[in-house]
């Protein structure tokens, strides 16, 4: 995630100062191919996903196998990542 990236989040005007040199320090640019798996409860959080380009579904597997979407992400969208 680019500076000018985190500079559009929507919420980045109400930020501190020092919560926005946080975000800018601790920042991450992934790069994931389709279909594949960014998160599971064991593996840990992300943090503050936003997506660059494409998309993101999430959703909950059922025990039989059943999958629910919870939300999608497009660009430009960005959602905190839930941790374990």
């Amino acid at each position: 995630m680019g500076l000018d990236q985190i500079e559009r989040l929507p919420f980045f005007s109400n930020l501190s100062g020092e919560e926005r040199e946080f975000l800018k320090g601790n920042r991450k640019t992934l790069e994931f191919q389709g279909r594949y798996l960014i998160y599971t409860p064991t593996a840990g959080s992300l943090g503050l996903v936003q997506v660059l380009s494409g998309g993101v579904r999430a959703y909950l597997v059922s025990e039989e196998g059943k999958k629910a979407a919870i939300f999608r992400l497009h660009t430009g969208e960005c959602s905190p990542c839930p941790a374990p």
